[in-house]
Parts: C-alpha cells; structure tokens; sequence
C-alpha cells in the first residue's frame, strides 16, 4: 500500500497508535498527534476530524482532541476514540461528540455523564456495544498499571474487579473483544 500524503499531514503517521477499517474499505488510523487520518481504498490519506481546539466537539476539522490512541469501530461504521479522560464518537460523517467522561481526570464510576477517567489508551467494542478501555490506575509515579473500564449500551461505566479490588493490567498493549463477547 502506498500511502499519498498531501503536505498538510506530513508527519501524521509519526505517533500512530490505534488502525481500523470500515465497510467501505477506509483505514482510520489515530496517534499523538491528535487528528485521524483516513486513508480510502485507492491509498490517499486526508483529515477526517481533528484540528481544532482540545476536547472540542464538532464536525471533521472543527472538532479537537486531546490525547488520541486506542480506536475501535461498530457495525454502523461508527467510530469509537480513547482520548485521555474521554471516550468519543465520530460518525461516518466526521461528527465528533464526547460519549464518556470529561477534561477532569478522575476514577469514577457512574453514569457516562458523571464518570470519570484518567487517561484511557486502548479501547475495544463486543457486539452488543459494550465498550472496553484501558484507563491509567494512577496508584502512583509511572507504574504503568491500567484499569479496565466497561461503558454498557445503556450508559452505566464501571471499573472491572477483581474480587474487592480494581483488576489492573501492567503495561497493555492491545485490547479485543471475539463474537462471544470475551475480552482479550
């Protein structure tokens, strides 16, 4: 695959953490640099969202991220971002919209709307739109250990346990979910 890059997105892929592909054959492909590139079947990259202010909401360019990694896709061609302390959406149309969280780090259990999280980075879907991240456990300097995070189809965001205690994950590289609804 040759990738055509116009001089705008030179240096895009620099920090590309998370890769997925559409029904229509479109790559989506996230990094540090806090845009998503798309890259259509015939190899062309283009901005698909990002570039605006941090944390903003909006369509395509006007929209703005703060820290995107991890991104998953469901079966309407939705896209799914771990960005930092929120979890957003972008549809087909490149219209971004915080699901989960907000610009506050935090812990928190709850209702989408309230909870919290600290600094998510991989994110996965089952089928039945239940949706997985790995968040920061922030137990201290650079530990490296990670809660996982699940935000049902109805909203509620939960941290996984472990018994009493927080299921933590020492440096996750990757996050899946099968047809079964396992998680990997």
């Amino acid at each position: 695959l040759s990738i055509a890059q116009s001089p705008k997105l030179t240096g895009a892929f620099a920090a590309s953490f998370g890769i997925v592909a559409d029904s229509k054959g479109n790559l989506f492909v996230t990094g540090r640099n806090n845009k998503i590139i798309m890259i259509d079947p015939s190899g062309k990259a283009s901005l698909f969202a990002g570039g605006a202010r941090m944390g903003k909401d909006g369509k395509g360019t006007g929209a703005g991220f703060n820290d995107t990694e991890g991104i998953a896709i469901d079966e309407a061609d939705n896209l799914y971002i771990a960005d930092g302390p929120c979890i957003r959406r972008i549809t087909p149309d490149a219209v971004v919209t915080t699901i989960a969280g907000s610009r506050t780090a935090a812990l928190k259990d709850g209702d989408r709307s309230n909870a919290a999280f600290w600094n998510t980075e991989n994110i996965a879907m089952d089928m039945k739109g239940t949706i997985y991240v790995t968040d920061y456990a922030q137990v201290g300097g650079s530990t490296g250990e990670y809660c996982i995070r699940k935000i049902s189809p109805d909203g509620s965001v939960i941290t996984l346990r472990d018994g009493g205690a927080n299921l933590v994950l020492k440096y996750p590289r990757g996050l899946a979910c099968d047809a079964e609804g396992n998680l990997y």
